[in-house]
């Protein structure tokens, strides 16, 4: 029982810096560009919110999205780990190594636009290869198991290749 305990609060400290990043990444992004600025501040009057309801607002609905977004592509990982060594319970290394790798990536992300000045196509390029480098580092380091490590850089690989493929199909339209 402690030791459930134990672990719920730890990936719960893994969580916090994972949401934190992707609402400064949001907020970023959105004062980088215009158009999303815009349609921020047109959302707001059509809702007739003052700047700290819509901004309160905001940030729920990012923490919500991103939390979401990781438990899609946790399933998604968790299945085609149903494929690999199942004498190996992986469940707590594949969560922390995914936490981990998107909040590195998301710290890399604001790093790069800020202070490199790399724009967002740029980087909405990059970050997926160097997120995938991550996580598959730290998942490797942590269980060993190169089986389960190749099944989760196809299951990766899938994700971002169906990414990139909506993200050309997007700007060709």
């Amino acid at each position: 029982m402690r030791k459930s305990i134990s672990n719920s609060l730890l990936s719960l400290f893994f969580l916090i810096p994972y949401v934190v990043s992707y609402v400064l990444l949001f907020y970023q992004y959105s004062v980088r560009i215009k158009a999303t600025q815009s349609q921020l501040k047109r959302i707001q009057a059509l809702l007739d919110l003052s700047d700290l309801k819509f901004n309160l607002g905001v940030i729920i609905f990012v923490v919500f999205g991103s939390i979401l977004i990781l438990l899609f592509i946790f399933i998604i990982l968790k299945f085609f780990l149903l494929f690999g060594d199942k004498s190996v319970d992986t469940d707590k290394d594949l969560f922390r190594s995914l936490v981990l790798s998107m909040t590195i990536t998301n710290v890399a992300v604001l790093f790069l636009n800020e202070y490199i000045s790399l724009n967002f196509k740029a980087i909405s390029l990059i970050s997926p290869f160097f997120d995938l480098i991550i996580f598959l580092l730290l998942y490797y380091s942590s269980t060993k198991n190169i089986k389960n490590t190749v099944l989760l850089f196809t299951g990766k690989g899938i994700l971002y290749l169906s990414n990139v493929f909506y993200l050309i199909y997007v700007n060709i339209r």
